[in-house]
């Protein structure tokens, strides 16, 4: 069974980055190796980006409490340590609790830790965070107003839990999420929200539109093939939506997609292009061996599985990868 790695202090290692749009105003960043474009912050001179960090969250605190568990002191030690990036966990059951009501109190509190991070000069990447969808399973993310199971049978594994991915409910679930009209909009509406309020944050380099996404695997469909069916089928159509949803209001920051967390598997990615021209493929880096307990063997070729595996997609659709 796939699991996913523990990502309190996953480090964000930039593997290559940048955008057909950025090379026309300061020449050619792509990488000369792999021909893979660079990130630059055009924001300042064009300058390409090496980041490095980890993710901030507070996973543990719900309501009035959200976020609570962050403070200036997570920027003061990160910048102290020479890392200048963060990946900010966000909430959408914390933030829109009930259809159409979203949480300004949770709002003010991103835009402090925003702040925490600018006085610290760390840039962010706001994600919106879901761990087996939300809420409703026990989790965070997508909230229980939008999690729709057509009565599927649900069963915790609370010594494995990413194999609750794997319940029949939460398949079901992400379904109804890429394919119902109104859970389309709604998520879009989410975002509108997000970049409407903080493009404009001197801290904000970019958007992680949803956190290693997964979905419905058919009867008789091994997980490789379900994996880029879903990618090709469901997540690049939510891509290309929710791209257009943040640059109706936001037309500079970065967006960040992902595969599904297969991929960190060395499997290739079934998605299709997403349509912006300051998108960046963001694919997650796991060891199933390792998961399950074993020692890192660098003789089984894992990484380099890994690494040829993901410049596949950056290659051919000419967009930065991290």
């Amino acid at each position: 069974m796939y699991r996913r790695l523990l990502a309190a202090l996953v480090c964000t290692v930039l593997l290559s980055t940048g955008t057909a749009h950025a090379r026309a105003a300061v020449g050619d960043h792509r990488d000369p190796a792999a021909g893979i474009p660079r990130l630059t912050d055009d924001r300042g001179r064009g300058r390409v980006l090496t980041l490095r960090g980890w993710n901030v969250e507070d996973k543990a605190h719900r309501g009035e409490a959200a976020l609570s568990a962050i403070s200036e002191r997570h920027f003061r030690d990160l910048r102290a340590q020479g890392f200048n990036f963060a990946r900010l966990l966000v909430f959408w059951d914390d933030l829109e609790p009930r259809r159409g009501r979203y949480s300004e109190a949770y709002l003010r509190k991103i835009e402090r830790i925003l702040d925490w991070a600018h006085k610290y000069r760390v840039q962010v990447l706001i994600d919106a965070h879901q761990d087996v969808f939300g809420p409703a399973f026990g989790h965070r993310g997508i909230p229980e107003w939008a999690t729709r199971t057509d009565g599927l049978p649900f069963t915790a594994h609370p010594d494995d839990w990413f194999a609750e991915y794997f319940e029949p409910a939460v398949q079901r679930a992400f379904t109804h999420l890429y394919e119902d009209p109104d859970l389309r909009r709604a998520q879009a509406d989410m975002w509108r929200v997000l970049a409407a309020r903080f493009g404009d944050h001197p801290a904000v380099l970019g958007y992680d539109l949803i956190n290693e996404p997964m979905g419905e695997i058919a009867q008789d469909e091994d997980l490789p093939t379900a994996a880029r069916r879903i990618e090709r089928d469901q997540l690049t159509p939510l891509y290309n939506r929710l791209s257009d949803a943040v640059r109706s209001v936001d037309h500079d920051s970065w967006i960040f997609f992902e595969p599904t967390p297969i991929v960190g598997e060395g499997v290739p990615t079934g998605l299709g292009r997403v349509d912006d021209p300051r998108a960046v493929y963001a694919p997650h880096f796991y060891d199933t061996a390792m998961e399950a307990g074993a020692d890192y063997d660098p003789s089984a070729g894992w990484i380099e599985a890994y690494e040829a595996a993901v410049t596949v997609y950056p290659r051919q659709y000419r967009v930065p990868v991290v």
